[in-house]
């Protein structure tokens, strides 16, 4: 996923907390952070230690890759290679590929971002669903 702006972090923390299905506090005391921290980066805050920053992202074990900005005027499309995540939960397989793939999409094809940005927000939406639905059926 490309970042445009500091405060899309916030943005993706959030998203990634409610995957998980944890309150703001528990993710400030998975993080050894102040909730108001949580509340503030969830915001768009941007006036927040990058080690904060860093520590909230371990804890929703979320990870940053950078990658050069620019390429070349005809870019090569490159396959990134990892491990695939168990098949216990085809959700956040799909989920994470998707995200590494457009996190490598050429930037020649801003269509293409766009449209993989798309499928990952609706894979995102059916895994929180469905995270809430098991959730309540182990309730009960």
């Amino acid at each position: 996923m490309r970042l445009r702006q500091d405060s899309e972090i916030g943005q993706i923390v959030r998203t990634r907390r409610i995957e998980l299905g944890i309150t703001q506090s528990e993710l400030a005391e998975r993080a050894q952070v102040g909730r108001h921290l949580i509340v503030r980066l969830e915001a768009g805050g941007t006036e927040i230690a990058l080690s904060k920053v860093f520590a909230v992202m371990g804890a929703l074990d979320l990870a940053l890759d950078l990658v050069p900005a620019r390429r070349s005027a005809a870019p090569a499309v490159e396959v990134p290679s990892f491990d695939a995540p168990s098949a216990e939960d085809p959700l956040r397989a799909i989920r994470i590929a998707l995200e590494r793939v457009a996190s490598t999409a050429p930037q020649a094809d801003p269509g293409a971002t766009a449209r993989m940005s798309e499928a990952l927000q609706l894979v995102q939406r059916a895994a929180t669903r469905i995270e809430s639905e098991r959730k309540r059926a182990s309730d009960h």
